[in-house]
């Protein structure tokens, strides 16, 4: 799908797309408990040999290696420097590094595939959303997550190189069309949208700095994630910072 006027205006800004590592998956490692909760929230979805679409540095993909019902996890992305540290840092008997486009990987080889904070810095993410299919064996599983609400689209997004936010509707919308089967979709994270919108919106933090990104992180997993986790373990909200979308290739 071509970009909106919109997104091509998002694109054009001085500074889109720089440091996108650091200011997304590099930072959780001072979020231990983030990767947790979002791999327990998608653990019904994986199962058997997974895919991991955009794993970064590696850090949730320790999470999903620890999953009983994960056997193997190939995890890719596309950025030779980022797998260098995976490698290095996150080390586990199931997991399986690569430096690739998922893409190319061999059609209908996993039985799961996880997508988080990939999407959104894709121009066509119909297209993207659709091809990954071909990856997964008839009836396999897959979780997105991406990032939620275009009220929230701030600086911070400009910085990762994401050229939209989604509400549960468009991602609804998104996976059915792409040929998937859904599940579920739900919001993620309220606790952490609500920190967001005050950071960014109320305070409107204009400079996003490692220094700033790191600190937020570690003032989100020590003080909101605990509660957020057993709040959101009771309800589903009806806003948050991610929403994710649980579905399944067609037998």
């Amino acid at each position: 799908m071509p970009l909106s006027d919109l997104e091509q205006s998002r694109m054009a800004r001085p500074g889109f797309g720089l440091n996108a590592l650091c200011v997304s998956s590099g930072m959780m490692e001072e979020s231990p408990g983030y990767g947790a909760w979002i791999a327990k929230t998608v653990s019904t979805h994986l199962r058997g040999n997974v895919l991991e679409v955009g794993c970064g540095f590696g850090h949730y993909s320790m999470e999903y290696a620890k999953l009983s019902r994960v056997t193997t996890l190939t995890a890719v992305d596309i950025e030779p420097k980022a797998i260098a540290f995976a490698v290095a840092h996150a080390t586990h008997p199931k997991i399986q590094f690569l430096c690739a486009n998922a893409l190319q990987l061999s059609a209908k080889n996993f039985d799961s595939l996880v997508c988080a904070n990939v999407i959104e810095h894709v121009p066509d993410d119909v297209e993207f959303t659709q091809s990954l299919l071909s990856t997964l064996r008839p009836g396999g599983t897959a979780a997105f997550l991406v990032p939620a609400h275009e009220w929230l689209y701030t600086q911070y997004d400009v910085e990762a190189g994401h050229f939209r936010r989604y509400s549960a509707r468009r991602l609804r919308t998104l996976v059915e069309k792409t040929g998937y089967i859904i599940d579920s979709v739900h919001y993620f994270n309220a606790i952490g949208a609500l920190g967001w919108w005050y950071a960014f919106k109320a305070r409107q933090t204009r400079v996003v700095t490692e220094a700033t990104s790191r600190g937020l992180i570690r003032v989100f997993d020590r003080y909101c994630l605990p509660f957020g986790r057993i709040l959101e373990f009771c309800l589903r909200p009806p806003f948050g910072l991610s929403v994710i979308a649980l579905c399944r290739r067609p037998l």
